[in-house]
């Protein structure tokens, strides 16, 4: 559990969202452990899990300016980090050698090569998942869970209250779990690069 004692999560982000660069430090040394561990056990590569932890707090600081309208700090990075994971399979599946591996004459590849291919199949059960929501939660839901946007920002685009934004991404994340839990297991069975991509999902199920 972090220690509250010095720095409030509310304090921190409202300072980082100001520039506060020993503020944003403490978030780093408060959260990069954690999500260093998760990158690995996607990754599978150490030296690739610290590029991505960079690039993930890059982002974080380039968009600090909404912090301070972010309620859950641990969520937020959560879905942060699950976005990372999800650019650095894209990145990887571009790369020529991709193609190589896969192609290669025993027919075999690599773990990461393996949750790469299963990543991209995911991904369009996923935006399958979108697509039946109903208009207004695909418009809250994309913008959170596609664009780490707050619900604050959400609800004065959308010109709906903070209230109807979360209850309508309550039940589009409910609707998009329920899907996913159905349709999972028959395109991927049980393999760990699928319980891996359930745990990304079904792991964290808040952000306000």
């Amino acid at each position: 559990m972090p220690d509250n004692n010095r720095y409030n999560e509310k304090e921190l982000l409202v300072r980082v969202a100001k520039g506060d660069g020993h503020a944003f430090n403490r978030i780093y040394e408060l959260y990069s452990g954690t999500i260093y561990n998760t990158l690995v056990r996607f990754t599978q590569d150490p030296e690739e899990a610290k590029e991505v932890l960079q690039q993930t707090f890059i982002k974080l600081w380039e968009r600090r300016a909404v912090l301070e309208q972010v309620a859950s700090l641990k969520d937020y990075l959560f879905i942060a980090t699950r976005n990372a994971v999800f650019n650095y399979f894209k990145q990887l599946s571009r790369q020529a050698r991709l193609k190589d591996q896969l192609n290669r004459p025993d027919g075999t590849a690599s773990h990461p090569i393996q949750i790469a291919a299963e990543q991209r199949e995911f991904e369009n059960l996923w935006q399958r998942a979108i697509n039946r929501l109903p208009f207004q939660q695909k418009q809250v839901y994309q913008r959170i869970e596609r664009e780490n946007g707050t619900l604050d920002q959400v609800a004065e685009e959308l010109q709906i209250s903070r209230a109807t934004a979360k209850k309508h991404l309550e039940l589009a994340r409910k609707s998009v779990r329920n899907h996913l839990r159905k349709a999972l297991p028959s395109y991927f069975g049980d393999t760990s690069a699928t319980a891996l991509f359930i745990f990304l999902f079904f792991f964290q199920s808040h952000y306000a």
